[in-house]
């Protein structure tokens, strides 16, 4: 399964798929198979892509627990930040 998130959070930063592959650390012949659905990056690059892009893997992947709307996201998000930085 294509990972459509992916690709909109990295073009959302205006990031090619080139920058992405060298900011996670992979050949873009891999970043592009991520996006493209042919096979899915490991857990450890899946939490590194969360924390960069400030989501979480389930987004990333597309796995629905609960349907939230996008400015809810954007408050869980906001919630996630203030939790990192106060348990610095």
């Amino acid at each position: 399964m294509p990972l459509e998130n992916l690709r909109k959070m990295r073009k959302e930063k205006g990031l090619s798929q080139t920058q992405a592959a060298a900011i996670f650390g992979v050949s873009l012949q891999s970043y592009n198979a991520w996006e493209m659905g042919d096979f899915e990056p490991d857990i450890t690059t899946l939490k590194q892509m969360a924390d960069y892009f400030h989501t979480t893997v389930d987004y990333i992947i597309d796995r629905k627990t609960k349907d939230f709307t996008p400015d809810q996201l954007k408050i869980l998000d906001m919630a996630a930040d203030i939790i990192k930085e106060r348990t610095k």
